[in-house]
């Protein structure tokens, strides 16, 4: 699927990047070959007004075009071999004169009859090959010079054959960007699937051992369906222990889609966030002796920050959660809130140490450190802290020293 993903991104950004330089190509050869164009219909204009038979060149600004040479006043000069043809008030050919050509009576007489007929003071005629320019003086006479046009064809030839080696270039390039823009345009893609894919199969696994347990409890239930319910009360506990654990599990899954959608909007408020840590960790103060621990929470007076409330203490709650669930018993949670350029809270407990390699996963969704532990959490509580710390814009990490665990969260 990613394949052909980065295939169909691939074809578009061709096709699309092709039309634009076909049009872009064309327009410059369109516009060289009015250039040239009108430049040799300029020089045979001036040409076609001097009184004289001038033997000399046709002076223009096509540099180069055919052998031109530098004049000494930033013009060009090109030879233009043409012919000079005046004619009569009663348009008839008095005289023609030929400056580096010639002129075969059949093409003199077409030319000349289609040049009478034309409105045009110059123009090129394609059928014939030919450019032309006419003056007419005031006796009623009239000079015509004839050129040949090859001049403008050979610059269009040379202006398109140099536009598709350009474009065969440009082209291969652009394929050449878009297969490597397409790696990184998918690379989120394929991240984003991968994660799907892990998240389905560990939900998977996640859901199969209790569904497995509840079956395994219903199968002995039924075996025994004679005796009394005291004597089966352990498969019926194991059951409703096991069905808890799913809904648990399955309402973590819902909170963290929720916080993942774009449409989560935050209810932004300005609170103490030093109010809202001692609520939260007298709340988990009973929690906390079960295990024979002690929650030590430091805070400044008053740190007024603006987020919402609610989402904030949420991830306080997991914290604090997860430091008395993976703590040692007899040990000591501390919290803190400090406000030293942005306001920060730190929640720390001594447990198992956590590699480096493993730091960067703990926010993963069913992720746990320490394989041996058992089901002895959903592993959402921190990847739903993140996902929330995320949505309002804060800085969630975690960091281990010594068999301290610290998680750390800026505003």
């Amino acid at each position: 699927m990613l394949n052909k993903l980065k295939r169909k991104i691939v074809y578009i950004n061709v096709f699309f990047v092709g039309i634009v330089l076909v049009f872009a190509f064309a327009f410059i050869c369109f516009n060289s070959y009015n250039s040239t164009k009108n430049e040799l219909l300029l020089s045979l204009q001036m040409e076609a007004e001097n009184d004289f038979f001038d033997q000399g060149s046709v002076l223009g600004n096509l540099p180069n075009l055919i052998g031109g040479k530098d004049n000494g006043d930033d013009r060009a000069k090109f030879s233009v071999s043409y012919v000079r043809i005046l004619i009569g008030r009663n348009h008839m050919i008095i005289s023609v004169n030929e400056n580096n050509a010639s002129i075969d009576n059949d093409l003199l007489n077409k030319s000349i009859n289609i040049i009478l007929n034309s409105d045009k003071k110059s123009d090129v005629i394609n059928s014939l090959g030919i450019a032309y320019s006419k003056h007419q003086y005031i006796d009623g006479s009239m000079s015509v010079i004839i050129a040949d046009n090859a001049i403008i064809d050979d610059n269009l030839r040379k202006n398109v054959i140099t536009s598709v080696f350009l474009y065969i270039f440009a082209m291969s390039l652009v394929i050449l960007i878009s297969i490597k823009l397409s790696k990184i345009a998918v690379k989120p893609v394929d991240e984003a699937w991968q994660q799907q894919k892990q998240f389905i199969s560990d939900a998977s696994h996640e859901l199969k051992t209790p569904l497995t347990v509840i079956l395994a409890n219903n199968n002995i239930l039924s075996n025994n369906k004679h005796d009394t319910i005291e004597n089966q009360q352990r498969w019926i506990n194991s059951t409703q222990d096991e069905a808890e654990y799913m809904k648990g599990l399955i309402d973590r899954m819902l909170t963290l889609a929720r916080t993942d959608e774009e449409r989560f909007v935050p209810e932004i408020s300005n609170f103490d966030l030093s109010e809202l840590v001692f609520g939260c960790a007298l709340y988990f103060e009973s929690s906390a002796y079960e295990k024979d621990m002690t929650i030590n929470c430091n805070a400044e007076n008053i740190v007024n920050v603006t987020s919402d409330k609610q989402m904030v203490a949420k991830i306080i709650n997991i914290l604090i959660e997860n430091a008395i669930k993976y703590g040692y018993s007899s040990s000591e949670i501390t919290v803190s809130v400090t406000n030293f350029g942005s306001p920060e809270i730190s929640i720390s407990n001594y447990g198992e140490s956590i590699p480096e390699s493993d730091i960067k996963h703990l926010f993963d969704r069913f992720y746990r450190a320490d394989k041996t532990r058992g089901k002895t959490g959903y592993g959402l509580g921190l990847s739903i802290a993140q996902s929330t710390a995320k949505a309002l814009n804060l800085n969630l990490f975690a960091e281990c020293k010594n068999n301290i665990i610290t998680f750390h969260l800026k505003f």
